[in-house]
């Protein structure tokens, strides 16, 4: 029988700063709006009563004429998303007048799932029973970005869960299903596709292309499924995200860049012309998104050769989560509900570890995390909320910290997936002279199975 552990110190730091900063966001929201009778928002100090569920219910009308060219004609918000994702929501939307409800359910469902799967495998490493739901049900009850996600009504839900689920395969060695979840992520929203970088570290080389092959698939099948005809529904879809692209990634909303944590937002904020804003002219914002987004691919191309690939899985995962969802274009709070994947991995490291305290880097990493899963609507400068900016900030910190001090898990990293570091660990080169042509090029034997770290 294992021995049972406690919680270490970086989960007890999480939960602190997590409870400060709920109870100050309710203190100076209180104060604010019941004592000094600011003229903030309605629904203040957390979510717009106006706002509630949203982003499912403008859609509602709108997809009583799937399947027809009406779907894309008719006025009003157009439908914004991918193609596959608009198959998700005629799903939801077969349920009739609770379609709503079918919704809101499965996110508690798929949330609450996650929440026990995370349980049992910290009762299997050893946490006590009454720790764990202590910790679990306090973590998720001061849950801003899932809380969020939920007022909104956000689709974003079921990208966590395929991401999530993808992250699973990957942590037991299923390349293959993991690339095919991350494939029809993929499909969803395009920035997960980072996560097929942690199969190229592990040189799963065909299960990359097989996850490419899965979201082309998704793809095609699910534009062909909107219809009336592939062109129609393709241009329809073409047009929805050229909207979105002109109307919120190219211009400024004062009233909703304070649940923007992307980086791109402070960059607007900064260049930002009040001329512009006023008249809502995105192409002002063109060469900075496009100069934005090149700078981007080539720092995270480089970082992930140099740096990312070569780090343990605890590392990779967290990186290449915070990189999904701080550097798109327009990257609003509930996508924060991402960053519960690495923390349930950094969860599961931390109670391995004896000396956990004691790891350069983790602390720091759990109080990001408990700032980033907290409202901090308190956070104003002349009547303008920065409490998305700040998280940016944080999410740059946090990534910082991902690519510079590694987590090992003592209950995995032994064994190893990373060939580009653990596979040569405890290969020694000995490289040997050969001239062919009157060239001479140094060549190094082959490692052996034994030497290669567990690797298959």
């Amino acid at each position: 029988m294992k021995e049972k552990v406690s919680l270490s110190e970086p989960l007890k730091r999480f939960l602190q700063v997590l409870f400060l900063l709920w109870f100050l966001t309710l203190l100076f929201g209180w104060i604010g709006k019941d004592i000094l009778h600011l003229p903030w928002e309605d629904g203040y100090p957390l979510f717009w009563k106006q706002a509630r569920f949203s982003d499912f219910t403008i859609f509602q009308e709108r997809f009583r004429y799937f399947h027809e060219a009406t779907f894309f004609q008719l006025p009003g918000f157009p439908f914004t998303y991918p193609a596959p994702i608009a198959v998700v929501f005629d799903g939801f939307f077969q349920f009739g007048a609770y379609a709503l409800s079918a919704f809101i359910s499965f996110c508690f469902l798929a949330f609450m799932g996650a929440c026990f799967a995370l349980g049992r495998a910290m009762i299997h490493r050893g946490l006590g029973m009454a720790q764990m739901v202590a910790f679990i049900g306090s973590s998720m009850l001061l849950s801003y970005p899932f809380w969020f996600l939920v007022d909104r009504a956000n689709i974003e839900i079921m990208n966590w869960l395929l991401v999530a689920l993808g992250v699973t395969a990957y942590w037991h060695k299923r390349w293959y299903l993991a690339a095919a979840f991350f494939g029809v992520a993929i499909s969803f929203k395009i920035f997960p596709f980072v996560f097929l970088g942690l199969l190229l570290s592990a040189r799963k080389y065909l299960a990359v292309a097989w996850g490419i092959v899965i979201c082309t698939f998704i793809t095609f099948v699910s534009t062909w499924f909107i219809g009336p005809t592939y062109q129609t529904a393709s241009a329809g879809i073409a047009n929805g995200l050229n909207f979105f692209r002109v109307h919120y990634m190219l211009q400024v909303h004062p009233s909703e860049i304070a649940f923007d944590h992307s980086v791109f937002a402070i960059v607007k904020e900064l260049t930002i012309v009040p001329y512009v804003v006023s008249i809502g002219h995105g192409l002002y914002y063109l060469p900075w998104l496009y100069g934005y987004m090149a700078v981007c691919a080539v720092v995270g191309v480089i970082l992930y050769f140099l740096r990312i690939r070569t780090l343990p899985r605890a590392n990779q995962i967290l990186a290449l989560t915070v990189a999904s969802i701080l550097l798109p274009p327009v990257s609003s709070d509930y996508t924060l509900v991402h960053l519960y994947i690495p923390w349930g991995v950094l969860v599961l490291v931390s109670i391995s570890l004896s000396n956990a305290q004691k790891v350069k880097g983790l602390v720091l990493c759990f109080v990001c995390m408990a700032f980033l899963m907290a409202p901090e609507s308190f956070a104003v400068i002349y009547g303008l909320r920065i409490a998305g900016q700040l998280k940016a900030i944080v999410l740059l910190i946090l990534f910082i910290v991902s690519i510079t001090y590694p987590f090992e898990d003592p209950a995995y990293d032994r064994d190893g997936v990373r060939p580009h570091t653990r596979a040569w660990k405890h290969f020694h080169w000995r490289p040997k002279m050969r001239i062919v042509g009157g060239i001479s090029y140094k060549i190094a034997r082959k490692p052996s199975r034994e030497n290669m770290g567990g690797v298959r």
